[in-house]
């Protein structure tokens, strides 16, 4: 219960940061570093995982419709983050988390009760 805590801060810090325009030291100082990035519908039950370097600005990519897999869902908003390093790197967490295990990872990490909301 603890790292349900735990995580909704972290999610709840990140969240803030994007409304705050860089805010949070380790979005501004990324440079050439990659992020995966999970994004929720606020209309209807679907998550979208993607990488990006520039989460903030994929982020108002998806909002105008310019991401095909996106554009019927929006708006969204993004529920989790990690900064990760190369793309490399960042290609092999975003296939973890859109596996059976990421997404009982995010689940959890979410504190996501309804097994349907992240479909297998």
């Amino acid at each position: 219960m603890a790292e349900l805590a735990e995580g909704a801060r972290l999610l709840s810090g990140f969240s803030e940061s994007i409304r705050n325009e860089g805010s949070n030291p380790s979005l501004s100082a990324m440079g050439d570093k990659w992020s995966v990035y999970v994004l929720s519908s606020l209309t209807k039950s679907y998550y979208y995982k993607g990488m990006s370097k520039d989460p903030k600005e994929r982020l108002k990519k998806h909002n105008v419709g310019k991401v095909k897999a996106t554009k019927h869902y929006r708006p969204l908003q993004i529920v989790y983050s990690e900064l990760v390093g190369t793309r490399g790197e960042a290609r092999k967490r975003e296939k973890y988390l859109k596996s059976a295990a990421g997404r009982r990872f995010l689940r959890e990490k979410l504190g996501i009760r309804d097994e349907g909301s992240l479909p297998d």
